[in-house]
């Protein structure tokens, strides 16, 4: 392997996706530690989850934040990482200003997650104006000026996930900012603040599970239209008060995929998709806890209902799920995984 010129070494490293052999490759030698640092830096995770607040031992990964926060500043291999998360439950063990130490030094940083039970402003102001940004994931932080100055410093941005207590009262983020957003995973009421016109995967985040009984106000549902024309596929990740989703439905005249979570079939009322009888919806995803024998009725119901849907699923978990096809002919057709798999994809892409 000497005799390889250092393009080919290093392309090789590259494809190796183990860390126990990314990290024996450091003591081999020096060209071969040169080689395998910037795929070790490329991607940081810090993950403590499995970390309860009553835990009074420490975590590999508690431990491994809190030095690489010490030596942040003087760590040149920070410019090799691309994409930084860190994830946890409440911890009284993790100090949140590790993060707040680490940022500032990755500038060429592309995915960006921060999953704790806090993010102060503060911590959003941190990130390099020039790392262009095209992932962002941050949950439980509240409108402020530095997460809208974190969102126009990043035109990059093409996939944002984000949860926080937004109102009424917040301002929209300016109409030039975030040109080439394309997915959006948030409420509804952020969703009306961030949405673009590029805007074409939405999913709704962050429902309580007894929303089902409660419509959406009508201003809102007519704000979130008004930002994403352009939507072909909305994701409710949690049940939903179904004629306030249909209503949203019908204000996006490009929808074509829609995916909702019900608690079962058993409780969808005879008229559930009349609902979306005017609707261009071509595919559905049906997601229930638990198998029904009712499945078949409701694909019937639907195909009935939707005249220009074509695919349906009911989903209740691996090897419970019924997929069906409207057919040429008329009658709905069952199908088999293999014959779903290419609508699957073009389902969550909204391309048919």
């Amino acid at each position: 392997m000497k005799d390889l010129p250092n393009e080919i070494v290093y392309h090789i490293v590259d494809l190796v996706d183990c860390l126990k052999t990314l990290w024996k490759l450091l003591t081999i030698s020096q060209q071969m530690s040169a080689f395998a640092i910037p795929s070790l830096y490329r991607e940081l995770t810090f993950d403590s989850h499995s970390l309860t607040s009553t835990s009074s031992s420490s975590s590999p990964h508690i431990d491994a934040l809190a030095k690489l926060a010490r030596t942040a500043k003087s760590n040149k291999n920070l410019r090799f990482t691309k994409s930084f998360t860190v994830f946890r439950f409440i911890s009284p063990l993790i100090e949140d200003e590790n993060v707040d130490k680490i940022l500032p030094f990755l500038p060429n940083l592309r995915h960006l997650s921060i999953r704790i039970p806090i993010i102060e402003p503060e911590t959003l102001s941190l990130v390099p104006r020039h790392a262009q940004l095209t992932h962002l994931v941050i949950e439980n932080t509240a409108y402020s000026p530095e997460l809208e100055q974190l969102l126009m410093d990043h035109p990059t941005l093409k996939i944002i996930q984000m949860s926080g207590f937004w109102t009424a009262d917040t301002p929209p983020l300016s109409p030039t900012a975030l040109p080439m957003l394309h997915s959006l995973s948030c409420s509804l009421r952020v969703a009306s603040k961030l949405g673009r016109p590029s805007v074409i995967h939405l999913k709704i985040d962050n429902f309580p599970m007894d929303n089902r009984s409660t419509p959406i106000p009508n201003e809102l549902v007519r704000e979130v239209a008004a930002v994403l024309p352009s939507v072909r596929v909305v994701d409710f990740t949690t049940p939903i008060h179904f004629p306030s989703a249909a209503a949203l439905i019908s204000l996006l005249p490009n929808v074509v995929c829609l995916k909702l979570r019900e608690r079962s079939v058993s409780i969808l009322p005879s008229v559930y998709w009349q609902h979306l009888a005017t609707s261009s919806l071509k595919a559905i995803i049906l997601v229930v806890p638990a198998a029904s024998t009712r499945s078949n009725e409701v694909a019937q119901k639907a195909f009935r209902d939707i005249e220009n849907l074509e695919y349906l699923a009911v989903e209740a978990g691996i090897g419970s799920s019924m997929r069906y096809r409207r057919s040429l002919g008329g009658p709905i057709v069952q199908i088999i995984d293999h014959d779903w798999q290419p609508w699957e994809k073009m389902m969550a892409s909204g391309i048919f």
